[in-house]
């Protein structure tokens, strides 16, 4: 894991270079197999064969926790996630793409956008299967290594018992760059909200 930057405050990290990858640890996979075992799906739906890219210029959130997690997809095919939550989470300048191969036209790219004249874009109890994240972060109030079954920062969203989990009171990224299998949210305000679809369309970045 990150070490917390020199100066810190009690419960502060300063993570300058954030970044999870799920499937590279073997304490995760083994979370992951046991999170099988127990039933432990993300996704409270079978998601597609397509991961998507998702982009913040800038993210605040309150109450984050994360933990190990599995997504099922249609064909019966499981994908390692880290089931990342956040109760409430004010963000700029967001994109959002998927590419979709399709017979005779190739990859169709799918891209959305939304917060880029001032507005924020808002989120409440947002859930996301991150597959990879990388971002300049601070956490304020972390505990690592929390037992997931015990984690209480959004409604109903505690993991398997015994597993690892991390959680924090708060956190603020900047350049989030993250590919997903799915996300759920109680609620999604998508101020200047503009899509756009096409061959020749660029994924975000």
């Amino acid at each position: 894991m990150p070490s917390a930057s020199a100066g810190a405050g009690r419960g502060r990290t300063d993570w300058r270079r954030f970044a999870v990858v799920t499937v590279v640890s073997v304490s995760a996979s083994a979370a992951v197999l046991t999170g099988m075992g127990e039933g432990a799906l993300a996704a409270s739906f079978q998601v597609s064969g397509q991961s998507f890219a998702v982009s913040f210029d800038h993210l605040t959130g309150e109450g984050f926790q994360q933990y190990a997690a599995v997504d099922a997809g249609a064909d019966g095919a499981v994908h390692p996630v880290a089931q990342t939550g956040i109760r409430r989470m004010t963000a700029r300048r967001m994109c959002q793409s998927v590419a979709v191969p399709l017979p005779a036209v190739g990859d169709v790219v799918l891209r959305m956008t939304a917060g880029d004249r001032g507005e924020p874009v808002t989120a409440r109890n947002l859930v996301v299967d991150t597959e990879t994240l990388r971002a300049e972060a601070e956490f304020t109030g972390v505990e690592i290594g929390r037992d997931a079954g015990t984690v209480r920062e959004l409604p109903g969203g505690t993991g398997p018992a015994g597993a690892f989990a991390q959680r924090a009171d708060r956190v603020e990224m900047s350049h989030l760059r993250q590919r997903a299998r799915a996300a759920t949210a109680g609620t999604f305000l998508l101020p200047d909200l503009s899509m756009r679809t096409g061959t020749d369309v660029p994924e975000c970045r």
